[in-house]
């Protein structure tokens, strides 16, 4: 399978995408991990997989995208927003200060619930028969609600 060029978006051109982050590094690392995402949609869309290799390519997308989410939900010298807090204490926040809506937050926290089964030695069920295409587009939508938040809050 030939993979298309320029389908991935460059990693400058990602990062215009972002909300204004104090840190360029975090602004860098956020738009290579951007291009994983999408490399595991085109995947997910593109690809005949089928079954349990398309679960995991999908929860992985979705554990990309948390993983980013958890990263934007950071903003040093915000009170609620310290790295010190846990991600729906911060997306709590993100409520109370207008940046995002409670749909939203429910939205952060159900692919931030995913994100946590990476680490398979905690879960108490199986991979199994867990994660579909639907899963993916929620989670795409839940990150653009947070930049969008974001981008109105901070530029």
């Amino acid at each position: 399978v030939r993979f298309p060029r320029r389908y991935l978006l460059t990693a400058a051109a990602y990062r215009r995408l972002l909300p204004n982050l104090p840190q360029p590094l975090l602004a860098k690392n956020i738009s290579y991990a951007l291009m994983t995402a999408d490399l595991l949609a085109w995947l997910a869309i593109r690809t005949d997989l089928s079954g349990q290799a398309f679960e995991m390519i999908v929860k992985e997308g979705i554990c990309v995208l948390a993983s980013i989410c958890e990263s934007l939900t950071r903003r040093q010298g915000v009170r609620g927003l310290g790295k010190k807090k846990v991600f729906s204490e911060r997306t709590e926040t993100l409520v109370q200060m207008g940046v995002i809506s409670n749909e939203a937050k429910c939205a952060l926290d159900r692919i931030w619930e995913i994100r946590k089964r990476e680490h398979l030695s905690d879960l108490r069920d199986t991979d199994y028969n867990q994660y579909s295409r639907t899963d993916f587009n929620r989670a795409r939508a839940a990150y653009i609600q947070l930049v969008n938040g974001l981008k109105n809050r901070y530029g």
